[in-house]
């Protein structure tokens, strides 16, 4: 595994979306070992409790709801020095043969709610002039597989968006992308498309800590020092 070497995250603040969960929460709880001070924003509940932590019931797919999220970080923390965004949906279907609607639902949530997030956050961080912004990608952005077309096509929008805005904030907000692959989360039985492939049973898989120690190793870099692309692998994954 990396390691998210000095300077700690002591006294950052960190807000996580879909943090209540898989690799959200898997950052949340890196995090506040390492001494930040985390707020989460997700659809289902937070199962746990640290004095660090605030959570929020949040669909990223309604402005109205980021707004009241928005409320909430300003009173808890001001302005976030991290946002990390993790929350998504997948579906596995043939371009062939799927839903359209469903596919809908895959590009609002992980293309569409991570720029509310973005939206809503980085003026205030631009403005300050420091901070940092995490998305949670995948591997598929650059290796699509069958059944997973409007999964890859999200995946990928959401990598060109994140370029998009390291360019744009440049020398003040530093952007990073992290790309795992396989992880050993909930996201096979929560996706849109029905039951796990067969072609991914039995694959190697990342644990949601590893993800989320490259998500610190990244954070934790000199001021100067921006990393805007991490991929990481299961040793044995093949795609």
């Amino acid at each position: 595994m990396l390691m998210a070497t000095e300077p700690t995250l002591l006294r950052r603040s960190i807000v996580i979306s879909g943090g209540a969960s898989g690799i959200g929460l898997a950052v949340a709880r890196a995090a506040l070992r390492n001494g930040a001070k985390v707020v989460v924003g997700d659809r289902q509940p937070v199962e746990f409790r640290d004095p660090n932590l605030g959570s929020e019931i949040v669909d990223f797919c309604r402005s109205e709801d980021v707004r009241r999220f928005y409320e909430v970080v300003e009173r808890r923390v001001g302005v976030p020095d991290v946002v990390v965004a993790a929350a998504g949906v997948g579906v596995h279907e043939r371009l062939d043969e799927g839903d359209p609607e469903k596919w809908s639902q895959v590009l609002e949530s992980n293309v569409t709610g991570a720029l509310r997030l973005v939206r809503t956050f980085v003026p205030g961080m631009a403005e300050r002039g420091s901070g940092d912004v995490v998305f949670i990608s995948s591997v598929a952005s650059t290796r699509p597989y069958e059944y997973g077309g409007a999964y890859a096509a999200s995946k990928a929008a959401l990598a060109m968006a994140a370029e998009t805005l390291r360019i744009e904030m440049a020398g003040r907000i530093r952007v990073t992308v992290v790309s795992p692959g396989m992880v050993r989360t909930g996201f096979f039985a929560n996706h849109l498309g029905g039951p796990r492939p067969d072609e991914f049973r039995g694959e190697e898989t990342l644990e949601p800590e590893d993800v989320a120690d490259a998500v610190l190793y990244a954070l934790n870099r000199p001021p100067r020092v921006a990393i805007n692309e991490l991929v990481i692998r299961p040793q044995g994954q093949r795609f």
